[in-house]
C-alpha cells in the first residue's frame, strides 16, 4: 500500500473560502526555496498517475511525499 502525501495546495476553492493567499509558501517554507508558490493539483494528480501506473509497480509500503520538500525540513 502506498499513501499519497499532499502539501499546500492554493486551488480555486481555498481562494474563494478566503483563504490567505499561499504566495511565496515554497521560497520561505520549503528547502526547495527555488519554487515561490505551492503546489498545483496538477502535481498532484501526476504522483497518483504514477501511483496507478505500471511504472510503480516496485514500490510498496511508503508514504509519497508530494509537499515540496515540506516534510525535508
Amino acid at each position: 500500500m502506498i499513501d499519497l502525501a499532499p502539501g499546500g495546495i492554493q486551488t480555486e476553492i481555498s481562494t474563494s473560502m478566503g483563504m490567505p493567499n499561499m504566495n511565496g509558501y515554497g521560497r520561505v517554507k520549503t528547502v526547495l526555496g527555488c519554487s515561490p508558490e505551492p503546489g498545483t493539483g496538477e502535481q498532484i494528480a501526476s504522483a497518483a498517475t504514477f501511483l496507478a501506473s505500471d511504472d510503480s509497480s516496485y514500490v510498496s509500503g511508503d508514504i509519497l511525499m508530494v509537499d515540496g520538500g515540506w516534510c525535508a525540513m
